[in-house]
């Protein structure tokens, strides 16, 4: 697999903000992006679930549906999904080899390189459409190249604030430069984000539309459990739409309403709606498994909206747990181990074995210990912390082990659980 771990050694060179490097290499492809239309969905947190609904509610149709997404968690194939199917790791090696002399030509990043690698996947497959999750920010994104058909933008908080800003209101404006004039668009934000939003739609003509209480439609969720959330999604003038996700937590509840918006804007029927958010997975985000007799919940959490998130799913299902968490040493790790500690009885520190931004096990345990967490143990190794959970876990006779902090994490960890192996590829993005 030369080709893609070359292209995954492009990451240490890492981000520069810009659209010409990645338009050019587009255009030495033939301009793939034009043979199917694309769905941009931007946010700091819930874009990727956003898009594994829309993705599975467009798919109950006669459409052919790409999907794109960022990171993977285990294999790089996760991040190019054609007609359900993940892209394998033959093909996903024969793609980069393909790609990677004309990506060296017009110095492409890493980032760049796999949002065309996807446009021309998608492009040989014949898609109809492909759900795009937007990897950062949204103005000067690679995705933001492609001309989309309609704009989803989910919760907007704090992160990556090095390079989108280090205001609520800064970040917002980045999130949306995917708007485009005369396209439909629809967004959960709140607060100081919904109005920047509201302005910038205002500016760029754009019929941006947000699910919020009094709102152009309004979600009422009847049920959270471990089976997920049951939802009724109203909008003035139709008829309300009962659907369920599988997918755990009240935010998720609100991505897949999200999701049902520009479905129902890109003229799929109610049942495909239902149909589709009924049948979404979307591993590592609030994901139950079980690991020698243990319940083990797996979330990406790496940031103090999505931890906030995860603490109040914890609360609301009643469980506390022991908790194996890894974060990266460029986020705000203090605000996002706060909110967990009422429901972790104590917590073992560990790092992904694969990301050189993961901050180091005694490090992490400071912070944890700051936040008033018991540290139960320190562990380079994943497994060992995994393992260690689970005898504490049983021994406090907790309800759960939570993994949780970095998507690289949870990768790994998962590989683990299900059997997997995970490539020697190192994660930066």
């Amino acid at each position: 697999m030369k080709a893609t771990e070359a292209l995954f050694g492009m990451q240490r060179f890492g981000i520069e903000p810009g659209l010409d490097r990645v338009r050019a290499l587009l255009a030495r492809l033939g301009d793939p992006q034009d043979a199917f239309d694309a769905v941009l969905i931007a946010g700091t947190n819930g874009k990727g679930s956003t898009a594994a609904h829309l993705a599975a509610m467009l798919a109950q149709g006669d459409r052919r549906v790409g999907r794109f997404t960022s990171p993977h968690l285990v294999q790089p194939g996760e991040r190019i999904v054609i007609g359900g199917e993940e892209m394998t790791a033959y093909d996903f090696e024969q793609q980069a080899e393909r790609i990677l002399p004309d990506a060296q030509a017009v110095g492409a990043t890493f980032f760049e390189i796999v949002t065309a690698l996807a446009c021309r996947a998608f492009a040989e497959a014949d898609v109809d459409v492909a759900v795009m999750e937007v990897g950062m920010g949204g103005r000067w994104d690679a995705t933001n190249c492609l001309e989309p058909v309609a704009c989803g933008i989910a919760s907007i908080g704090l992160d990556h604030q090095a390079i989108l800003g280090n205001s609520i209101a800064e970040i917002a404006r980045e999130k949306a430069g995917i708007l485009r004039a005369g396209v439909p668009a629809w967004s959960t934000a709140r607060g100081e984000a919904a109005n920047v939003l509201k302005s910038e739609a205002a500016s760029t003509g754009t019929a941006l539309r947000f699910l919020d209480r009094d709102a152009d439609a309004e979600l009422e969720v009847r049920s959270l459990g471990w089976r997920g959330s049951e939802m009724l999604l109203k909008q003035p003038g139709f008829a309300d739409l009962p659907m369920r996700t599988p997918l755990l937590g009240r935010h998720q509840a609100d991505n897949a309403g999200l999701a049902a918006l520009l479905a129902l804007t890109l003229g799929a029927t109610t049942d495909e709606v239902a149909g589709g958010a009924a049948m979404t997975r979307w591993p590592g985000r609030l994901e139950v498994l079980s690991w020698r007799g243990m319940r083990v919940l797996l979330d990406g959490a790496h940031n103090p909206a999505a931890s906030a998130a995860l603490a109040g799913t914890l609360q609301r299902l009643g469980v506390r747990g022991v908790g194996v968490l890894g974060i990266s040493e460029d986020k705000d790790v203090a605000s996002t181990l706060a909110p967990l500690r009422p429901h972790l009885t104590g917590v073992h520190a560990t790092r992904a074995k694969w990301s050189p931004r993961a901050l180091a096990p005694d490090r992490l345990a400071d912070q944890a210990r700051i936040q008033g967490l018991a540290v139960f143990g320190e562990h380079e190794d994943t497994a060992a912390a995994l393992d260690a959970a689970v005898r504490d876990a049983e021994a406090r006779q907790a309800d759960l082990v939570l993994v949780a902090g970095s998507l690289f994490l949870v990768g790994e960890v998962r590989a683990r659980l299900v059997g997997e192996e995970t490539p020697d590829l190192e994660r930066w993005q």
